[in-house]
């Protein structure tokens, strides 16, 4: 959202991207859902939210953009407003070529594991152990649950700030969701895929979480972090899913 971080430009940075991306001959319909601000309406200092970019052709059905699902675990009441809000932001496409089949798209960014605990020392070994993190995958399942149709794909996408195999993992998969760019890949390619640094200690946070009926096809442009041409350009690398419907 417009703010002085953002350099008070008037418009969304999403709104900026897509139109870069479009003079590249690359058009995409925008969702931004904001999650939080702080300061005042009138000038706020900071905000953050999420977007998805949809390819211009893909009917989008419904989304929740106007009122994104609240999925913070805020332990604090007296701190509650200070707390960074999280959402799960919703969109229900149509694929083309799939007999009119949909999808659910769920886009999020979950909280870090909490810091006011005797883990602060061990952050990096606590990322998707913390219990504040489980409880926000569980809200989003949730959220996603709340609003998936019968039978329908449902593709979750997003920074979990979890690790491969900890306890956010595994709370979303007891929902039905699996990681499908570990299918799309070689295992032993996987087990060294970073996408962030932190505290110059390379992490594997970001992750493509798919439902039954999703069948992986492959990753595309992906690279791991110090690898290829996204390397340099964020704090996170992209991850790129290819998939089909079984």
């Amino acid at each position: 959202q417009d703010s002085l971080r953002a350099g008070r430009a008037g418009r969304l940075q999403v709104e900026r991207l897509a139109e870069a991306l479009r003079r590249r001959g690359c058009a995409y319909q925008i969702l931004y859902y904001p999650a939080h601000r702080y300061g005042p309406a009138w000038l706020p200092l900071y905000t953050t939210g999420l977007a998805t970019l949809i390819r211009e052709d893909i009917p989008i059905l419904a989304h929740n953009a106007d009122a994104p699902a609240d999925i913070t675990h805020r332990r604090f009441p007296l701190f509650a407003r200070w707390k960074q809000t999280r959402i799960a932001a919703c969109a229900r496409v149509e694929l083309s070529g799939a007999g009119g089949a949909t999808a659910l798209l769920v886009n999020t960014h979950l909280s870090l594991p909490a810091f006011l605990t005797p883990d602060l020392l061990h952050i990096h070994d606590r990322m998707g152990e913390g219990a504040n993190q489980v409880r926000e995958a569980e809200a989003l399942t949730e959220a996603a649950g709340a609003v998936r149709l019968e039978g329908e794909a449902v593709i979750v996408a997003g920074d979990l700030n979890s690790a491969p195999g900890t306890a956010v993992r595994r709370a979303c998969g007891r929902a039905g969701l699996r990681d499908g760019f570990a299918e799309a890949i070689p295992a032993s390619r996987y087990r060294g895929w970073t996408t962030q640094a932190l505290g110059g200690r390379r992490l594997h946070l970001d992750h493509v979480l798919v439902s039954a009926g999703v069948r992986p096809l492959g990753i595309g442009a992906s690279h791991a972090a110090g690898e290829g041409r996204f390397d340099g350009l964020s704090d996170h690398l992209p991850k790129m899913l290819r998939f089909g419907l079984s």
